[in-house]
């Protein structure tokens, strides 16, 4: 999930931080609905659940993670 820059630079703290706090919603979902930590259980429902978490968390930011999330989904 994390860009490799051809240049070699170092990718930026604020964007390892966002892949972290990301995945780390991920992980959560996938234990509280699947009740597995094996990523073989990833589904639409585990991913739907953890941005829909995210976007409670932070409904009036408009740079929130569930943005960072579908912009993540484009690429």
């Amino acid at each position: 999930m994390v860009d490799i820059p051809l240049n070699e630079e170092a990718p930026s703290g604020s964007k390892l931080r966002g892949d972290n706090l990301l995945l780390r919603e991920v992980y959560r979902s996938l234990v509280e609905i699947t009740g597995q930590t094996n990523p073989i259980y990833l589904s639409n429902e585990v991913f739907r659940h953890a941005m829909n978490t995210i976007a409670e968390a932070k409904s009036g930011d408009p740079r929130n993670l569930k943005n960072y999330g579908i912009g993540l989904q484009k690429n």
